[in-house]
């Protein structure tokens, strides 16, 4: 259906199926969807959808050559199976066939037309095997051949087997299995065109409305994947508030979602300036985009993606289903280069990104993220999602042209998952209530500092026991 029917995607497909029950059913109950074009497009192009589901519809109706009853499992002959497993010499295998079927192994000889070194496992001599590998290569080339009606010329005879040092499958053999030349050009291609496409910060959206928000996650479900980049006001994910989130779609296609930017002031104590205007509550951004974040099939993209992920946690959201930029660079290149986001921006895509000391200053004046103007958090923010989905689309490819992908996927993720995971799990041995309890205490606790600072006359950190000696010193005398 998603081909047939212009402006509905694989994920919007899924959703009006679940909705509607099935393909006919949607059809004709097309007029009652809400969005126009989707609408239109399905009244428009019924028919083909209805033809687009024939092609694909498994005929049921098949006569077979076997019949079913005939393929059921049946016990298997334990001394011939006995006979089989001695000869592959699998000693604990045969002790155990023979402990369930009450056989005495050593009542069965082992079968010498499958004994080990036999002909069937033996090592062919190099022509040989060539020439076998030759002829099921164009064996298969022609049923290719032959399925997909391509005329072809006759093949010419081939040379002696022990006059050639490989064999040279026809062209439809060799587009059945990408090469590594192939899949190295195409990753090559990948890095290329990323490296082209210059970043335009001016593109990039601040998304200040539920509206405004809805629409963008209705866009990532019809693409299926996304970059996100969280940010937050501490570099403790265990401690700090969600300031914003970060989300890219391709290049140049971003926006920021600010949640908990502050006013200009400094933003502590007494002098606390409270929350900018016309941002989205915390609460109600994080519940629209629950479904997205633990959807198991929209792919979430992110960098040291663990972070996002025990910070998310702390608001009851589990992010599923996810790539991480930064650990596909590190499985390629562990040794050779940074593994930062600047680094890799500036060797993949020939970019120099916004500093973070540039956004947020130094010294006495350092600001926290929440305190960034939202302008320039979304200039920065953004511009990091759209870095981390282009060096995605550039190492993506590097891992399979690489041979590199089971070390990603089954070493390096993992890993930054149980990380992640270890860091999240922190919490679940607290008593109920107390992570809610945490977090209606800390505005009590701000509130705290302000009324110290104020009855001492002068700024004052509670956590400071020396501070707070010479205070009460300085008083009582």
């Amino acid at each position: 259906m998603c081909r047939a029917v212009p402006g509905i995607g694989v994920q919007t497909a899924a959703q009006l199926i679940v909705e509607y029950g099935d393909l006919e059913t949607l059809l004709l109950r097309a007029g009652e969807i809400k969005q126009p074009k989707r609408r239109e497009s399905l009244i428009e192009n019924a028919e083909k959808a209805r033809i687009s589901r024939q092609l694909v519809l498994l005929d049921d109706k098949v006569t077979l050559d076997v019949p079913l009853d005939e393929l059921a499992v049946h016990e298997p002959d334990a001394r011939k199976l006995i006979a089989f497993l001695k000869a592959m010499e699998f000693s604990t295998l045969t002790r155990r066939v023979a402990e369930y079927s009450q056989v005495d192994p050593a009542d069965v000889a082992a079968d010498a037309g499958t004994k080990s070194g036999a002909s069937v496992f033996s090592s062919l001599p190099l022509a040989e095997k060539v020439e076998e590998l030759d002829n099921t290569l164009r064996a298969r080339a022609r049923r290719v051949a032959t399925s997909s009606q391509i005329k072809k010329p006759p093949a010419r005879p081939l040379p002696p087997a022990g006059d050639r040092p490989r064999s040279v499958p026809d062209k439809a053999a060799a587009k059945l299995t990408p090469s590594p030349s192939r899949r190295k050009r195409f990753a090559a291609a990948r890095a290329e065109a990323a490296r082209k496409i210059p970043v335009n910060r001016n593109k990039y959206v601040t998304i200040r409305s539920l509206d405004a928000l809805n629409a963008w996650i209705a866009r990532v479900h019809d693409v299926g994947y996304f970059a996100i980049d969280a940010k937050a006001s501490s570099i403790d994910p265990m401690q700090a508030e969600v300031c914003g989130i970060a989300l890219a779609l391709a290049a140049n296609d971003a926006c920021y979602i600010p949640l908990s930017h502050k006013q200009s002031g400094d933003g502590a104590g007494l002098f606390a300036a409270g929350l900018a205007p016309d941002q989205i509550k915390a609460v109600d951004a994080l519940d629209a985009l629950r479904p997205l974040l633990e959807s198991p099939g929209i792919l979430k993209i992110g960098f040291d993606i663990k972070f996002n992920a025990v910070m998310l946690a702390q608001h009851g959201l589990t992010l599923r289903n996810h790539d991480d930029a930064q650990l596909m660079s590190y499985a390629l290149d562990a040794g050779r280069n940074a593994h930062g986001l600047d680094a890799l921006a500036e060797t993949w895509l020939g970019h120099a990104t916004m500093s973070y000391g540039e956004l947020t200053g130094s010294g006495k004046g350092k600001l926290t993220f929440d305190q960034v103007a939202i302008d320039r958090a979304t200039a920065y923010s953004a511009e990091g999602a759209d870095v981390i989905l282009r060096l995605w689309s550039v190492l993506k490819p590097r891992l399979v042209a690489e041979r590199m992908t089971s070390v990603y996927e089954t070493l390096e993720r993992p890993a930054g998952q149980r990380a992640g995971a270890d860091g999240a799990a922190r919490h679940l041995d607290r008593p109920p209530g107390a992570v809610a309890a945490v977090r209606r205490f800390r505005p009590d606790r701000r509130a705290g500092r302000g009324r110290a600072s104020g009855t001492a006359g002068e700024p004052i950190n509670v956590g400071s026991p020396k501070q707070i000696g010479d205070i009460c010193s300085a008083r009582w005398e």
